[in-house]
C-alpha cells in the first residue's frame, strides 16, 4: 500500500469513528441525558391594591426589592388602587414613592380608591363619593404622581396584545366603571387585533371570572356596565386571559384556584385574580366552626409567563421566598 492510499484509509476511520462519536454521544445531535434548550417566554409580573400607606408597607418594599432582582422580568403591571384610601396628596405621594423602588418598567392603571371619594369621611370614617369635578382632578392628580401618559392604552409584546383599562367613569353611580370613550376605544382596538391572542388588564374583574359575588355589591365589584363589556367580549374571541385585583382574593382562595370560578361560562375567558399588596381580604375557605382571618399570613404576587402556544400563572410567596407549585396553571391559547 502506498503513502498516500494508507493516509486516505486513515482519514476514513479518523472520519467515522467521528461520526459514530456523535450519533453515540449525541443522539445525531442530543446528547443523552442532556438538558433541552429552555424556551423563551416574557414574563410580566402583577402587583395590586397596594393601598399605601398602611401598615405592612414594609413588606411591600421587600416585594418591589424581590421583583427587582428577577432578570428576567420583561414589564411590572400595577392594578390600581395604589392609595389607601381616598387619593389625597399625602397618599398619592407616599404611594409614588415606594413604586420608585421598582427599577423594572412598570404600566400603572386607576384603581376607585385611587379617584372615587372625597378628601374627608362621614362619620365613622366612612368613604364619600366625590362629585364629577373632584373626580376628575383626582384622576389627573393620579397620572401626574404616577408619570402616566394614558389612563388607557394596549401594546403587542411577544406576539400577544395587551390592554390596559383604568376605572375612569367620573360621573358614573358604580365605583368600577369605565366611561362611554373609553368603551368606543376597547371596542375599536379589539377591532383591529383580532388576529392577536388578547389579554386585559383592570383594576375590576369581569364578570363571571372571580368566584361568587355578593348581589347586592355585584354593582360596584365586576367592572361596569357589565352586560355591554361582555358584548364587546363576545365580538372579540381572541381575548383570553382578564388580569384583575380589587377583590383581594387571596392566594388560596376558590376564585383564585378553581377553574370553574375564574372562567366566565359565556366567553370562555380565564380570570386572574391578584392579591392585594395591602395583605388584607378573603384568602382562604375558613375551616369548619372557625371565623376566616382577613389579615394574610404573607404577601403574594403572580406573574404571567407568555409562550407561544400558552400562559403559565405562577405565584410567589414573598415571606417564604419561592413559587408556589401547587397553585402554578397553565392557560392554553388556541
Amino acid at each position: 500500500m502506498d503513502f498516500e492510499s494508507n493516509i486516505s484509509r486513515r482519514s476514513f476511520i479518523a472520519l467515522g469513528l467521528s461520526t459514530l462519536s456523535v450519533m453515540v454521544l449525541g443522539g445525531c445531535g442530543k446528547a443523552d441525558g442532556a438538558k433541552p434548550a429552555a424556551e423563551k417566554y416574557t414574563r410580566l409580573t402583577i402587583i395590586s391594591d397596594l393601598h399605601v400607606p398602611s401598615p405592612r408597607d414594609e413588606e411591600k418594599r421587600k416585594v418591589l426589592r424581590d421583583i427587582n432582582g428577577w432578570d428576567d422580568v420583561t414589564k411590572v403591571v400595577a392594578l390600581g388602587d395604589m392609595v389607601y384610601r381616598r387619593g389625597i396628596e399625602e397618599e398619592m405621594k407616599a404611594s409614588a414613592q415606594l413604586l420608585s423602588i421598582l427599577k423594572k418598567p412598570r404600566v400603572v392603571v386607576a384603581g376607585n380608591h385611587d379617584f372615587l371619594y372625597e378628601d374627608y369621611y362621614s362619620e365613622g370614617e366612612k368613604l364619600v363619593r366625590a362629585k364629577p369635578e373632584k373626580r376628575a382632578a383626582k384622576l389627573k392628580s393620579f397620572t401626574e404622581h404616577f408619570k402616566i401618559e394614558k389612563l388607557y392604552h394596549s401594546e403587542d409584546l411577544s406576539g400577544y396584545h395587551l390592554v390596559y383599562l383604568s376605572l375612569n367613569d367620573v360621573n358614573g353611580k358604580s365605583s368600577v366603571g369605565l366611561d362611554e370613550a373609553e368603551q368606543s376605544w376597547l371596542v375599536k382596538d379589539l377591532s383591529e387585533n383580532r388576529s392577536k391572542p388578547t389579554i386585559i388588564f383592570c383594576h375590576a374583574p369581569l364578570d363571571g371570572t372571580a368566584g361568587s359575588i355578593n348581589k347586592k355589591k355585584w354593582f360596584n365589584q365586576v367592572v361596569q356596565p357589565s352586560e355591554k363589556i361582555m358584548n364587546i367580549l363576545l365580538a372579540n374571541p381572541q381575548v383570553k386571559l382578564w388580569v384583575a385585583g380589587h377583590l383581594h382574593r387571596g392566594a388560596y382562595y376558590p376564585a383564585c384556584t378553581d377553574e370553574k370560578q375564574y372562567t366566565n361560562t359565556q366567553t370562555g375567558i380565564k380570570g386572574v385574580n391578584n392579591p392585594s399588596l395591602k395583605g388584607e381580604g378573603k384568602w382562604q375557605p375558613p375551616k369548619e366552626g372557625e371565623k376566616a382571618s382577613r389579615k394574610y399570613p404573607t404577601l403574594w404576587t403572580n406573574s404571567l409567563y407568555l409562550y407561544p402556544d400558552r400562559v403559565v400563572v405562577k405565584t410567589y410567596d414573598h415571606g417564604k421566598g419561592q413559587e408556589l407549585k401547587e397553585l402554578e396553571k397553565t392557560i392554553v391559547i388556541k
